[in-house]
């Protein structure tokens, strides 16, 4: 579960593993961790960071990294705040250095 302080939500999340071994392992799907938030905001930068380019829409980052829609929109929403994202026009989600250095 993950618990954002302050506003009541929590959500079970999964571990982050390979998508073939996600669907040939039922478990995958019903292991929740408890994961602190600053966790979870430092292992989707770290995505972000390892894989220039990347470009999620909400429901993508959901099944991503096993969140729930009120949380993946907090965490997103979050990262958007703190400048480390931009939504795009098509509300995908883009490292925000990587759109300013397209623009020059």
């Amino acid at each position: 579960m993950i618990s954002f302080s302050g506003c009541g939500i929590r959500v079970a999340t999964t571990p982050s593993l390979p998508q073939a071994h996600a669907v040939s392992n039922p478990e995958y799907h019903m292991a929740a961790l408890q994961q602190p938030l600053g966790d979870v905001i430092r292992r989707v930068q770290g995505e972000y960071i390892e894989m220039p380019g990347l470009r999620l829409t909400t429901a993508q980052a959901q099944r991503l990294w096993g969140l729930d829609q009120t949380a993946c929109d907090t965490l997103l929403g979050a990262l958007v705040d703190a400048k480390f994202l931009l939504r795009t026009r098509d509300g995908a989600f883009v490292r925000s250095d990587q759109v300013r250095a397209a623009r020059r």
